[in-house]
């Protein structure tokens, strides 16, 4: 696959890495993706922690390398503001309760 994903990048060096629905369903990984991640529509931002290092394995083991572009921005990222990424519904989740099937999934990593 010859795809360059967006890496986004706030002045502290934290990122999230957009990428499709459909393509965490092709590598079966909607349910591994934990709500420190975010989506907007049928993009998803998946957080520089172990969401983006499940995902990295996975596509790399399938594809090869991952290539990406940095965009940096100053300060707090806008991609925070976004709503959660939700395990179970594939719907973003508003408030701060994480979703009770992601951190079953997310705690057993």
């Amino acid at each position: 696959m010859n795809k360059v994903f967006k890496f986004y990048r706030d002045s502290t060096g934290h990122g999230y890495l957009a990428t499709k629905m459909k393509l965490l369903r092709e590598l079966d990984l909607l349910n591994s993706v934990s709500s420190l991640s975010r989506m907007k529509g049928q993009t998803v931002y998946l957080d520089n922690g172990m969401d983006l290092l499940a995902f990295t394995r996975v596509y790399e083991a399938k594809y090869g390398v991952l290539a990406t572009k940095d965009v940096v921005h100053g300060g707090r990222s806008w991609v925070k503001n976004m709503q959660k990424y939700s395990v179970a519904t594939n719907v973003p989740v508003n408030g701060e309760n994480p979703d009770v099937v992601a951190n079953a999934s997310h705690s057993e990593r």
